[in-house]
């Protein structure tokens, strides 16, 4: 029986993966097809890339609780169509985002099921990888019904007698306890409730723009896995309350963030919500590797201030040149908004890093002094940045942007910009006006390939000489009121590095686009072929 259901299922997954294949147009690859992850554990995507840790929550199950991931896939044709072979009875996968799920891994048991990705050129790449069904792996807190690991009785972090605070997980909140390594390597499970930043910070009070209230977490010291329990939503509470703070440079001297280090590799952070964060969310070191954030929720940051670099999630920057950067991180699913000066996601030193199906929205500085924007792509020779599938609304300045420096490869597609426009007062020197995409700021990108969004607003490209790009736009849909192409150029001396192509361009007051950025009227027929909408349903 269970072999004929595979059969079914794998001839299901067939059918699906032709009918997707006809039904959505895409340009061609021009990077590699890859998966990032899941894989085998001590492999990696490139021969010489870092490998995976079998520490990575993608290997661990609970016996019982639902084992859900979603596989990171860059380069290839877009969309993907994936499938699974040789899984284990009850897990499935959803063919369009590759997202997995196990409702009830057996205790003991152990799959090694296979991935396929299939992209619109036909092209195919397979993944194994094996999980393991553990209680052992795994700790829970519960912010209602946990106890403390110091209280009497005491927590021990099962789920039968779970910890209650975060503070609890970090074995207390002394200086000593940074190094206390009794949790390493676990993976966390937090359940419903409101948990506070609350174990060791560092700088409280300190406004240096970048440590301020951190709570530090070294991977293979302290848990770095964190996923909300099934069905339910945890709160972590970064106590900035800007309300009742002035509304000057340090509007908030006591939030508190999380920052991951040491490299951070096997970061996970899974469907939690954190909210009032002073300068940043979680911060995380640029070199760390396989660092997942998905199915968040972010929002209430700041206001901040200029320079801060601030942003719901930051990868820092781990040192000077020539120091190691980090590879293979997913950001995917998630919402952020109403962020007061600072970026949805700021990122130095990563390299193929996937974002993709995230919400960006409510983006804006009150005081007109702060940075403020979406996905911003900044130093550290980075290659192969995959900004795919994300929306970015109601943002005051700029939406994908960064200074790019240095940015060796990017694919920016299928992203859907809209509502962009001045919320405050940006009177600020430096301040540029709002913008959908801004490439090249710093005048040290490399090639970039911008095809299949939707931008309604302005699109520049600055600073480019014959040392930078190409920069290739294609397929896009772009609306705003800027003549010709419909893209700036500010200090372009070799616009020949530009190349436009088969873009769909007009102004608002042609009705082109409804308030949402989806195709209206004549240019419906476009759907498919232009911007962001792909044919078929959406």
């Amino acid at each position: 029986m269970r072999n004929n259901m595979t059969r079914l299922a794998a001839r299901a997954a067939v059918l699906a993966a032709s009918l997707v294949l006809l039904a959505a147009a895409a340009g061609a690859a021009n990077y590699p097809l890859q998966v990032l992850h899941p894989r085998a554990a001590g492999t990696a995507a490139d021969a010489t890339g870092p490998r995976i840790s079998e520490h990575h929550r993608v290997f661990w199950a609970y016996p019982g609780i639902e084992y859900n991931i979603r596989a990171a896939v860059i380069g290839g044709a877009y969309p993907y169509v994936y499938s699974l072979t040789n899984a284990p009875a009850g897990m499935t996968i959803d063919a369009a985002t590759g997202t997995i799920s196990w409702p009830v891994p057996p205790r003991g048991a152990t799959a090694t099921p296979t991935l396929t990705v299939t992209d619109q050129e036909g092209t195919a790449v397979s993944t194994s990888w094996t999980i393991r069904v553990s209680a052992d792996k795994f700790l829970f807190l519960d912010a209602v019904n946990g106890r403390e690991f110091d209280g009497a009785p005491a927590g021990a972090g099962t789920i039968d007698n779970p910890f209650k605070r975060l503070r609890d997980l970090y074995s207390g909140s002394i200086t000593a306890a940074k190094s206390v390594a009794t949790h390493a390597n676990k993976i966390v499970y937090l359940k419903q409730g409101r948990y506070f930043i609350d174990g060791l910070l560092e700088n409280v009070g300190a406004y240096d723009g970048y440590s301020l209230g951190r709570m530090p977490l070294a991977d293979g010291v302290k848990p770095v896995a964190w996923l909300a329990y099934p069905g339910q939503t945890p709160i972590i509470d970064g106590q900035c309350v800007a309300a009742a703070q002035p509304m000057g440079p340090r509007p908030c001297n006591r939030g508190a963030h999380i920052a991951f280090y040491g490299p951070a590799n096997n970061v996970y952070w899974d469907g939690l919500h954190l909210t009032n964060i002073a300068i940043h969310g979680v911060r995380t070191e640029g070199a760390g590797h396989y660092q997942v954030f998905r199915r968040g929720t972010w929002n209430i940051q700041g206001p901040t201030v200029r320079g801060a670099n601030a942003g719901m999630i930051t990868f820092f920057a781990s040192g000077g040149a020539g120091s190691p950067m980090g590879a293979y991180t997913a950001i995917q699913d998630n919402v952020f908004s109403d962020i007061d000066g600072g970026m949805c996601v700021e990122m130095y030193s990563v390299q193929r890093i996937l974002l993709e199906d995230n919400v960006c929205h409510t983006v804006y500085s009150s005081n007109a002094m702060a940075d403020d924007g979406g996905f911003f792509i900044k130093g550290g020779e980075m290659e192969r940045v995959t900004v795919r599938s994300n929306t970015f609304r109601n943002m005051a300045r700029r939406a994908i942007a960064g200074n790019m420096l240095v940015l060796r490869s990017a694919e920016i597609l299928f992203n859907r910009v809209y509502g962009i426009h001045n919320l405050s007062n940006h009177t600020a020197p430096g301040n540029y006006d709002p913008v959908a995409l801004e490439v090249n700021q710093n005048g040290a990108a490399g090639v970039i390939h911008i095809y299949r969004n939707t931008f309604v607003g302005r699109v520049a490209v600055r600073n480019t000489d014959a040392a930078d790009g190409p920069f290739h736009f294609t397929a896009n849909v772009i609306v705003n009121d800027d003549p010709g192409s419909h893209i700036t150029f500010e200090n372009v001396s070799a616009p020949e590095r530009v190349v436009i192509s088969d873009n769909l361009v007009g102004r608002p007051n042609q009705r082109m686009v409804d308030a949402e950025g989806n195709l209206i009227g004549s240019q419906k027929g476009l759907i498919g072929k232009r911007g962001y909408q792909r044919a078929g349903p959406q």
